[in-house]
């Protein structure tokens, strides 16, 4: 899933005050304005997003990726990833399971149990049999079965669905239109600037 943006309109009024030699200056104040633009857009992206699935700010924005302009290429792409994210970022914490003392496992101690939630102003589910495992990194993790059973790495949701749906392409696209005239004019006031300097 992703979202360009590109340069289509006509961006002469913009740049009737530069002289000849300050238009060589053009194609670096377009790039620098549409990846100053993408970042916008990301930032807007990343708070719709953070509305319907509860995840830290710097984890969603891992899962945005931008693809910058250059001086030769007027357009620049944010995708978001298709790929599930681990319930450990979903801030997940330890609880007793159900049944208190009566829950008890094979060596006669209290068993835990995890709780998450996924979405805000959602009720939290709890995932009985669910622990915090360690290998490089913490994973929450899933014993399935008898005590000897296989263990499973769990999952949320990707957010490439949240990023898709209209209300958030919405969003981004008024947050593109808003934002690259003002990085524009903000890139070619500074050719200006350095006319008086």
């Amino acid at each position: 899933m992703a979202v360009t943006v590109s340069v289509k309109g006509d961006v002469t009024e913009s740049i009737k005050y530069l002289n000849r030699v300050e238009r060589k200056y053009i194609p670096q104040a377009v790039s620098s304005s549409l990846n100053k633009t993408i970042k916008n857009v990301r930032a807007a992206a990343n708070r719709e997003i953070r509305q319907h699935v509860r995840l830290p700010l710097k984890i969603v924005k891992t899962q945005l990726s931008i693809k910058q302009a250059s001086k030769v290429k007027w357009f620049t792409k944010l995708t978001a990833k298709a790929e599930d994210i681990s319930l450990i970022f979903f801030k997940p914490r330890e609880v007793w399971a159900k049944g208190g003392k009566k829950r008890v496992n094979r060596f006669g101690a209290r068993m835990k149990s995890v709780k998450v939630q996924v979405k805000p102003r959602t009720k939290a589910r709890v995932i009985t049999r669910g622990f915090f495992g360690y290998s490089k990194k913490a994973v929450l993790q899933r014993k399935e079965g008898v005590a000897r059973g296989p263990i499973k790495k769990l999952f949320g949701p990707s957010i490439d669905h949240r990023f898709d749906m209209p209300s958030t392409r919405k969003i981004m696209g008024a947050r593109a239109v808003e934002q690259f005239p003002k990085n524009f004019n903000a890139q070619i006031q500074r050719i200006l600037n350095r006319r008086s300097a």
